[in-house]
């Protein structure tokens, strides 16, 4: 992925100023731990999701909005709110789990983003899914 000189970083740590330069190395960048999820029921992309950057002298933890990775979402865009239904399957709730869900509902995006971030492998595929470029 070609990145224009003048690109600003995808993110920095707010404790030591570490650079993540896009969001592939960010994602897979070992010495980030996904913390987890605090859900928006009404608009899944304003949730936060918490990572730790876990390096000798930095533990800064910090949020980001879900829907700074939606591009990123290969799986089915779901339209219909289910949180709390009886098909939900209440993974939303739980902070810290990055497990799958099955259930067809809006919020179901961000758990397969978790799983992306979780794994620490940026997917070949969606480097071409990479949000424009502005020179």
């Amino acid at each position: 992925m070609h990145i224009p000189p003048s690109a600003p970083p995808f993110m920095t740590c707010t404790m030591c100023g570490h650079v993540w330069k896009d969001i592939e190395t960010f994602i897979e960048d070992p010495k980030l731990a996904l913390n987890g999820y605090l859900p928006d029921f009404n608009q899944p992309g304003n949730g936060l999701i918490i990572v730790t950057h876990k390096t000798p002298g930095c533990s800064g933890s910090f949020s980001m909005r879900a829907s700074v990775f939606r591009h990123l979402n290969t799986g089915p865009a779901f339209t219909e709110h289910n949180t709390a239904q009886h098909s939900c399957e209440g993974k939303c709730f739980i902070y810290d789990d990055f497990s799958k869900c099955g259930n067809a509902c809006d919020m179901r995006w961000v758990r397969d983003i978790m799983l992306l971030i979780s794994s620490k492998t940026f997917p070949a595929a969606l480097i071409e899914k990479q949000p424009a470029e502005t020179e």
